[in-house]
């Protein structure tokens, strides 16, 4: 093996600690594709995440269509750090006498912006290939999902009341929540192996090692305290979880171009089992179920123009038959049974050009419906990933033959989501609900090749 790949071998046992370690660090985010990260890394992230049939780099092949990490040039080794900024905001307004004999005497309405800290989301990926074998192997590393909001509570001031983070009911003080926190982290851990088959087609499958952790404050899925109000759950409870993804992918060198056709199967967590305690301060044991959604994901690549590369994903996320996401309402004893959420469709389109022989520009745009409609968005006050359009943008700066730097940007444009209050007898008259969120994510990578 020459000096060079010896001492590439060297940073990935050397750093890959580290790194995994920095990892375990992500907070909370918003998601895009509801609360499925659209890109992984800056490369992937310009590109708008396509790359079903793209392979630019071992992250992002890795994560959207294993297979296509055969259509690599060679071996690397890249490592990347995105940081999620987002705007959130929570509006609420009541009508006098919504509820009855409980009031309010008076309207209320009022707007509460998220205390959201900027988050951070280190990923990694390896590929292992050999022109003398039809294997190509690899590991990827990255946070794939998250969501979280911090809302602080409100007070009945006459200029700005929000009625959905005034005291719990049952308090006998207010008619919402109180305040609103929630944080959910999501890593997949993946090794993957790559045959070709043929000089055109590759196959793979990659089995995936998930690590979650899910905290919501207060928990409204489960049955409330005997005074009526739902305890907290900040106390997070982490899990881990198995999945597998399979590939294929098609490159025709002569006409430049590639298709690709992934599947990401259903990502089974374990049970979550939060720690609390009821009105008295007793212990209770809070369980609740929820996965990460089936993914299939279909992409073209045409890179028969010189100096220019072209991407197209289509993907389907399976909210809709996934544990904690597939029902809404409440259950027979005032348990919220879960998000709502509805299966959904998402494209994304990316085009790279190579400005010179050091310097590539690169361009995306990503659409994708929201999973969350107007009937359940008061079950979603703690996870309103609502967004639709994204707009990205980046570069990739080649030092030498083996080390590049890649930068990107990308914004989500807001999007706003109302909808009314739900009780155990359905919509109540009278209310509204209102979610506004947009976001920004800023991406730095660099990437080794031997």
């Amino acid at each position: 093996m020459k000096l060079a790949n010896l001492s590439i071998l060297f940073s990935l046992r050397s750093l890959t600690p580290v790194v995994l370690a920095a990892i375990s660090l992500v907070s909370q985010t918003q998601a895009q594709m509801g609360h499925v990260l659209e890109s992984v890394g800056p490369v992937n992230q310009s590109m708008g995440g396509a790359a079903t049939a793209m392979p630019l780099d071992g992250m992002s092949a890795i994560q959207w269509n294993p297979a296509s990490i055969s259509g690599l040039s060679g071996s690397e080794i890249g490592f990347a750090f995105t940081v999620i900024a987002p705007n959130t905001d929570l509006s609420s307004s009541v009508d006098a006498g919504a509820f009855g004999s409980f009031g309010p005497g008076a309207p209320l309405s009022g707007t509460s912006e998220s205390q959201t800290d900027i988050s951070p989301m280190p990923s990694f990926g390896f590929i292992h290939k050999s022109d003398d074998s039809p294997w190509t192997f690899g590991l990827g590393g990255s946070a794939i999902a998250g969501f979280g909001v911090d809302y602080a509570a409100s007070s009945f001031d006459p200029d700005n009341t929000n009625p959905i983070l005034t005291p719990q009911p049952g308090t006998g003080n207010g008619y919402g929540f109180s305040a609103l926190y929630s944080s959910f982290q999501m890593l997949q851990i993946s090794p993957v192996a790559s045959y070709q088959i043929s000089p055109k087609w590759s196959v793979a499958i990659a089995p995936n090692f998930n690590w979650t952790s899910l905290g919501v404050s207060p928990w409204p899925a489960t049955t409330p305290n005997a005074d009526q109000t739902y305890p907290s759950g900040a106390h997070a409870d982490a899990r881990w979880g198995l999945g597998i993804s399979a590939g294929a992918y098609w490159e025709d060198c002569c006409s430049g171009w590639k298709f690709g056709v992934s599947y990401k199967s259903t990502q089974w967590i374990d049970h979550y089992n939060i720690n609390t305690m009821d009105e008295n301060g007793f212990p209770r044991l809070i369980r609740f179920d929820m996965d990460y959604p089936a993914i299939l994901s279909l992409g073209l690549g045409y890179s028969g123009i010189e100096h220019w590369d072209f991407a197209w994903d289509v993907r389907m996320i399976d909210y809709a038959n996934t544990d904690g996401f597939e029902v809404s309402g409440y259950d027979q004893f005032g348990a919220v049974r879960g998000f709502g959420w509805n299966s959904i469709l998402t494209t994304s389109l990316g085009a790279q050009c190579q400005l010179t022989d050091r310097l590539r520009w690169r361009v995306g745009y990503t659409f994708n419906e929201s999973p969350i409609g107007g009937d359940v968005a008061f079950f979603n006050a703690v996870s309103p990933a609502i967004v639709k359009h994204h707009l990205s943008t980046g570069i990739s700066i080649d030092f030498d033959e083996r080390w590049s730097m890649a930068l990107a940007y990308t914004h989500g444009f807001s999007n706003d989501l109302t909808g009314p209050w739900q009780g155990p007898q359905g919509p109540i008259p009278g209310t509204s609900v209102t979610h506004s969120l947009s976001t920004h994510f800023a991406s730095f990578g660099l990437q080794a090749s031997f």
